[in-house]
């Protein structure tokens, strides 16, 4: 791994500390009622970051590297500007329309959604300049705890809070921008891009529908305590297992599948300690308004973190291989899944309560992966 890369690593590190400080600070301040609307706000703004974004972050990189990177780059800089207006007016609507007592709140979600046109990171990765997106990753993390820490300490509202964290990073977005060239080919159109790279989209957006839906769903069915107790236990997941996805976004423009292969496991196992030894820190992060520590919930986090890995590395995989059609194809079938176990488990047991909804999740994961693995075996036996 070289220096460059590593300072990915470093970055990941800084918004970790900063994101738990942010946290901490939240989910003592406020208690658990709040911190499941705050869940609920990021996963909003994230789904429909996903839409605006169309797939780029996720091949940017790599496609940056063929031998028509120029122009499909130019591309996704016009079209990205674009997308995220067009995402962030479904995204109100969407709020407005399922979570009307909320909305009012949440929308100012809006200011990352319509800024992540701006956002990058894929650009510079794609240029092998990770140095670039650590240093925008580090100044956001600081700004955003400082600025909400500043809030708190002022007794702003609640509100002023989702203001300030969305604020601080559409400002790192247009602090680190770049102006990308129209390239110098003839009759040069932007018109076949949005087409061409639909597949990536469509199976990113289901991959983070699949991981979300819990929270839509629980934020929709239940007052928003019940989703924070649940927020609490994924937040400690979500965070230790970001540390495979930057892994593998390193990665992915890189050609060494056993380098790869190593340090995605790495990460994942660590990341499985991380979240298997979270009693000893989790009383400390959420304190006792409203959060209480679910051993179940826990074991199911520690599964779902090595279920990461394995997704991560077969399914995403396939992107550098070229094989967009089938990864937008698992990513579905595990979507379609997750469905199916969903309208299941709300039959038998009448309920969907946090321990159900990462059940849902995980055995939609491991089915989908056991197909794959079926799949690829009956290739090579063939």
């Amino acid at each position: 791994m070289d220096r460059r890369s590593f300072m990915l690593y470093v970055a990941k590190g800084v918004t970790m500390s900063t994101s738990f400080l942010i946290q901490l600070m939240i989910a003592q301040t406020n208690g658990a009622a709040q911190f499941g609307i705050w869940s609920l706000f990021l996963n909003l703004s994230l789904i429909f970051n996903t839409l605006g974004d169309w797939g780029v972050a996720l091949n940017g990189p790599a496609m940056m590297l063929q031998s028509n990177g120029e122009s499909w780059a130019a591309s996704a800089n016009f079209w990205r500007k674009r997308l995220a207006l067009v995402a962030g007016l479904l995204m109100a609507i969407f709020m407005f329309w399922f979570y009307p007592s909320l909305a009012p709140v949440m929308v100012l979600g809006l200011i990352m959604v319509i800024s992540n046109g701006y956002l990058q990171d894929w650009y510079d990765r794609g240029r092998l300049r990770p140095d670039r997106v650590s240093y925008r990753q580090m100044l956001q993390g600081l700004l955003q705890v400082s600025a909400v820490a500043l809030v708190i300490y002022f007794k702003g509202s609640f509100d002023w809070v989702l203001c300030a964290y969305a604020s601080m990073a559409a400002l790192t977005y247009f602090i680190f921008y770049k102006k990308i060239a129209r390239p110098s080919v003839e009759k040069f159109s932007h018109r076949d891009w949005l087409g061409k790279q639909f597949p990536v989209l469509a199976g990113w957006a289901l991959y983070y529908l699949t991981y979300n839906l819990p929270a839509l769903l629980l934020g929709y069915l239940y007052q928003p305590a019940i989703l924070g107790q649940y927020a609490s236990h994924y937040f400690i997941y979500a965070t230790v297992g970001t540390f495979s996805v930057i892994t593998m976004d390193i990665f992915m423009a890189k050609t060494d599948d056993a380098d790869r292969r190593f340090w995605l496991s790495l990460s994942s196992v660590l990341g499985m300690l991380m979240i298997a030894c979270s009693s000893f820190y989790y009383p400390f992060i959420f304190g006792e308004k409203g959060f209480v520590w679910d051993s179940l919930l826990n074991i199911e986090m520690v599964i779902l973190c090595g279920v990461l890995g394995l997704r991560l590395y077969f399914f995403n995989g396939l992107l550098p291989q070229g094989a967009i059609k089938a990864y937008c194809i698992w990513n579905g079938i595990s979507f379609i899944l997750h469905i199916v176990l969903i309208t299941t488990g709300l039959l038998v047991f009448d309920t969907y309560e946090p321990w159900l909804a990462a059940v849902c999740l995980i055995l939609a994961e491991l089915f989908s992966l056991l197909l794959f693995s079926f799949k690829i075996k009956r290739k090579y036996v063939g």
